[in-house]
């Protein structure tokens, strides 16, 4: 510098105002670059405006009790030319993050709009669950802190939470010693050699298993007296053996038998109608495993799949509804429920589901061969209280054999199905199909629910087993062209007390998801890794794998996702402005909102209870004569949320999907509150939302803004024949008992209340001590 200006015949005092001069411009220019992203954000919602959606199929579903979205409604930002300097980027002069700091530090606020505060996400659980699923300390945590210019910023978890390991206990392992005669080998009944050599001579009877219809298989005439090494002629069947002389043997097995149509129907598909050279997907879904559960209860599984197999999880993956039908659907169709036709059993035009816009149909098209085996016939997301299928939906479809093994007696979860664990014997027939037909593309969906539903624990049983399935097909090779997903649907609902807690609660918003590629795919795609990488910790939902799943069938670009559309493939780049509006998440279901603790004696929390009372009484008025008249006990929690008008302005609960609009530009008009309480008769528990409109001074919720996250048994009994949908708010009265028992127990529950709050209390003053410990 002092050379040039010599050269221009400059003054010594020219060139110390050049040089300043020069420097103001670099510390103007440095600001400039350094303004934090929220100032953008905050600019751009004042320029948002909103889009209307439709209903596709143009029906109004005021009664689903699951969740609402809508596909592409959401506010339009206007992008800053700005260059924005990602959070995390290092700089080498001290004035610089200096200057980046103290910038950063001013704008930050706690909503939607921006990252919380570290006291925020730190101590942000409810009062009561302080020292029960509190948020966790930074210490705890695991995973990176998200992108500062990230909407959406999901609460940090943390898999060694005290009370969260307290109910995670080794489960007994299952023993399983009965006699099997006949065992399933590539496609082929083989005798077992222990029973050859402990019965010599016996003979063995084919059955093959029939699907009849979608409630009922049963067994075709049996093929007499089949050699060993017999192949297979159906992928079920009953194998029922003799010695002749009293001993004998019947197991209803499972496996996948050879068929050359469908063999060649996946071999001659042409290459270039698919993407990604005809990729197979292969999904493993297990039911109600959040995040942090399955690092807590799989570690031998999850140890092998990002260690050897390289997976890669999603840490921000949010649910869109309640329940599993509420996850898979989007997942397998890009629909909500409402959005379909009726399928609901014992509605007006109900159908059964033949033809929903399925994924698997689209990728059977290009040559795939497809399969869905929900081990749960009873429980199954498509027939618990839907019609099911006319015909069978994919080329594998193992309903047929769950539910003959049903009626043969009920099997604990995770225990033994004659000679075999239950897991084993799922799991086989998810690898016999790789096994069997190693060459042609698959999609294959297994989902299992017994193992993790009812209690997280069980699911240890299911860590060996599915940890040897991997080490078997990866060294087997039969993953080398197979995208393989293990996820659960939603974290746990049950038992009841893990779920009132503020983790609890986010867990069952998070649910486990990771997805493995085979090495090729990395190298051959690398800016598809890329963005996928980068995804992991924003906010995405089963929307997002629809359209992914669609890349397969024509791969559109690894870009950036257009963040005004509902789905956004995981090989394009979310935006990290993606709110959980444009992802059609729900406000009760979000996990990125900035709830407030407030008191249980609010004003606007006790007319959040009677509006709660009102609408949930109102659903059984009609049944009156059954159902018993509830009124809330207890309100274990409460918390609010009241819209910012820069970032978090409410403006509608759209009546097409009863989904609830936070982008519009307005004043704040709208606070709502997320209560978990008990109702009586009957001790049910809810979490729920409900919107106070602020203009109107009302108080209202709707079906799908109700979560009940406790078992009701048979308290529902005298309604299920008459209406179903209503039997979480129905407590019969014929369960009511004498008015002597009644009182005996009134009493004793005001006893334990008083004992709940004195618990309430010492958990308060443990957290007025902690913060304080904290601050020092």
């Amino acid at each position: 510098m002092m050379a040039i200006c010599k050269n221009l015949h400059m003054t010594h005092a020219h060139t110390f105002a050049l040089l300043l001069g020069l420097g103001s411009c670099v510390l103007l220019v440095t600001l400039t670059f350094l303004t934090p992203p929220y100032v953008f954000e905050i600019k751009s919602f004042l320029h948002s405006r909103d889009q209307n959606n439709t209903n596709s199929s143009g029906k109004i579903r005021p009664d689903v009790s699951e969740a609402h979205g809508t596909s592409t409604s959401g506010g339009v930002r206007v992008k800053s030319s700005a260059r924005r300097i990602p959070f995390n980027q290092t700089s080498g002069k001290d004035t610089e993050r200096k200057l980046r700091n103290t910038t950063l530090s001013k704008v930050m606020t706690q909503t939607e709009g921006s990252a919380p505060s570290r006291a925020q996400t730190e101590r942000s659980a409810p009062s009561r669950a302080q020292t029960e699923g509190s948020a966790p300390s930074r210490a705890q945590t695991e995973g990176s802190a998200p992108s500062r210019t990230q909407t959406c910023v999901h609460p940090r978890l943390s898999e060694s939470d005290p009370v969260m390991l307290r109910y995670v206990k080794t489960p007994r392992m299952p023993k399983c010693t009965k006699e099997e005669w006949l065992h399933v080998r590539n496609g082929s009944v083989y005798f077992s050699p222990a029973a050859l050599a402990k019965y010599k001579n016996f003979t063995c009877d084919y059955f093959p298993l029939k699907r009849e219809s979608e409630s009922k298989s049963g067994f075709a005439v049996p093929i007499k007296n089949i050699p060993n090494g017999f192949k297979m002629v159906s992928d079920f069947f009953k194998g029922v053996c003799s010695d002749g002389k009293g001993a004998d043997n019947s197991v209803v097995y499972s496996g996948v038998h050879y068929n050359q149509d469908r063999a060649d129907r996946s071999r001659d598909a042409d290459p270039l109608l698919s993407g990604f050279q005809g990729l197979s997907i292969a999904i493993l879904g297990f039911d109600s495993m959040s995040r942090m559960s399955w690092h807590r209860r799989l570690k031998k599984t999850r140890k092998y799949f990002k260690d050897t197999m390289k997976g890669i999880e999603l840490t921000g993956h949010n649910i869109v509804g309640d329940g599993t039908t509420a996850v898979i659907l989007p997942m397998l169709t890009g629909s909500f429920e409402w959005e379909l036709p009726e399928c609901r059993v014992n509605h007006k035009y109900a159908t059964t589901l033949d033809k929903f816009p399925w994924i698997w149909h689209d990728l059977a098209k290009v040559g795939y061969l497809t399969s869905w085996a929900n081990a749960d016939p009873f429980q199954a997301a498509f027939n618990w209280r839907m019609y099911g299928f006319k015909d069978a939906p994919t080329d594998f479809y193992a309903r047929p054999y769950y539910l003959a093994v049903r009626r043969r007696g009920k099997v604990a979860a995770g225990d033994c199905d004659e000679g075999q664990t239950t897991s084993r014997r799922w799991l086989n027939y998810f690898r016999d199909i790789f096994y069997m037909y190693p060459q042609q593309r698959k999609f294959l969906f297994h989902f299992i629910t017994d193992f993790s539903h009812g209690d997280n624990n069980n699911i240890i049983k299911v860590d060996d087993d599915l940890t040897e399935l991997l080490k078997n097909l990866q060294e087997g090779g039969y993953l080398n062209h197979t995208l393989l997903i293990l996820m659960g649907d939603h974290g746990a609902r049950y038992p009841a007390h893990i779920r009132a807690t503020w983790q609890g609660k986010m867990e069952e918003r998070l649910p486990y998801f990771g997805l493995a590629f085979p090495p090729w795919f990395h190298r051959k795609y690398p800016q598809a890794i890329s963005n996928l990488r980068v995804n992991t910790g924003r906010l995405t939902t089963p929307f997002d794998l629809h359209e992914t799943f669609r890349d397969f069938i024509d791969f559109r670009g690894a870009g950036r996702g257009d963040v005004n559309k509902r789905g956004i493939s995981l090989f394009r780049e979310v935006p990290p402005e993606r709110s959980c509006e444009q992802a059609g998440v729900a406000v009760h279901w979000c996990a990125c909102l900035g709830w407030k603790n407030v008191s249980r004696e609010d004003p606007g929390v006790k007319r959040a209870v009677r509006a709660v009372e009102e609408t949930l009484n109102n659903y059984t008025a009609a049944y009156r004569a059954d159902c018993a008249t509830l009124s809330v006990g207890d309100v274990a929690s409460a918390s609010k949320l009241e819209p910012r008008a820069e970032l978090l302005a409410f403006k509608t609960e759209r009546l097409e999907d009863r989904k609830v609009d936070l982008t519009a530009k307005t004043r704040n008009t709208v606070t709502l509150y997320q209560l978990t309480l008990t109702t009586q008769p009957g001790g049910g528990q809810f979490e729920v939302t409900v919107t106070h409109d602020l203009d109107k001074n009302v108080f209202s919720l709707s079906q799908n803004q109700i979560s009940r996250i406790n078992r009701y048994n048979n308290d529902p009994a005298c309604i299920l024949q008459k209406n179903s949908q209503i039997r979480a708010y129905c407590y019969c009265n014929n369960n009511l008992k004498s008015q002597h028992q009644r009182g005996r127990e009134g009493r004793g529950e005001r006893e334990r209340e008083r004992e709940r709050e004195r618990e309430r209390e010492r958990e308060r003053e443990r957290e007025r001590e902690w913060r304080e410990s904290d601050r020092e």
